[in-house]
Parts: structure tokens; C-alpha cells; sequence
């Protein structure tokens, strides 16, 4: 067992907002799986259909994407977390900041919802063609944590990083 701030979880197994968890479908089997929690597909404003072109690869040890955050919108997700039971597992909201805007949107309509506790800000994307990753853009993320974040959204979150090498 863990927990995180006031969350409890069975066990600290999760699996991370990526290639598996587009899907209503992919979403239910890991809400029903053995994990500890369950986290959607990183969503933007709108639906997305990402980059084009074979965009992922696996074999029986290894995956490769540069998928390009397809997804179907952040209201897709919503209604699916929504249709899940809070008591049984917690589901985490990732939100993939494109747009400040766009954010700033999505943080107001979850704001109220009881059911999207600790949203996740992906701020790490390397997929998106034209775009770096926010993270690495240090004066960049910081004006989205205090122009973005600290004004619209009040309540604890997560971000998701890349790694960082130097």
C-alpha cells in the first residue's frame, strides 16, 4: 500500500499517461487490472489524431512511439473517469499542455469535478513536430507554473517530466 497527499492506493503500480490508454477500451482494462491507479492517454483541447506515419513499435521486450499525442479530447476522458467508481481505484486526468489556453480551458471545466483529483500537466511531450518539450524551456515553464497554473488551477497536480540529462 501507499499513498499521495490524502490518496490511498493498494499498491504504488501505475501505468504512465502514453500509448496503451487512448481507448475507453484500453482504460477499462486497466482500471480492472492490479494496478494502484489508472491514468488516461495525455489530452489536449480538441481531438487529436497525432503524427502521421508509423508512429509505434514493439517487439516482446521493447516499444518505440513518436505518436504525437493522438487522443479524442479532454471531454472524452472526462466522461470515461466519470463512469468509474472513486472508491475502487483513483484515475488521474493527463492533460498534455500544447496551448496555454487550451490548458487554462481544460483546468476550468475540471476544476469542480470530484472525480479528476491531481491532475497530471504533461509538460514533456518530445513528439509534437514544431514544438520543444516545455520542461526544458526553463523560463517558458516557469511562466506557465505562475501564468498557467497558480492562477487557474489551485488545487495539488502533477507534472509529468522528461528526463533531464545534464
Amino acid at each position: 500500500k501507499t499513498s499521495l497527499g490524502k490518496l490511498k492506493f493498494l499498491n504504488p503500480i501505475s501505468n504512465a499517461s502514453g500509448v496503451l490508454c487512448r481507448t475507453s477500451d484500453d482504460l477499462l482494462r486497466i482500471f480492472f487490472s492490479n494496478s494502484g491507479s489508472c491514468i488516461t492517454k495525455s489530452c489536449t483541447l480538441t481531438e487529436r489524431t497525432g503524427n502521421q506515419g508509423k508512429s509505434y513499435w514493439e517487439d516482446d521486450k521493447i516499444s518505440i512511439n513518436s505518436m504525437g499525442l493522438p487522443n479524442y479530447g479532454y471531454k472524452f476522458y472526462c466522461d470515461i473517469l466519470s463512469q468509474f467508481p472513486m472508491s475502487e481505484k483513483h484515475c488521474f486526468l493527463s492533460i498534455a499542455n500544447i496551448d496555454n489556453d487550451e490548458t487554462k480551458h481544460i483546468l476550468q471545466y475540471i476544476f469542480d469535478k470530484k472525480y479528476i483529483q491531481y491532475p497530471e500537466i504533461n509538460v514533456s511531450c518530445p513528439n509534437i513536430i514544431g514544438k520543444e518539450q516545455l520542461a526544458y524551456n526553463l523560463e517558458d515553464l516557469d511562466y506557465f507554473l505562475k501564468n498557467v497554473m497558480t492562477p487557474y488551477y489551485d488545487k495539488p497536480y502533477g507534472l509529468k517530466l522528461p528526463p533531464f540529462f545534464d
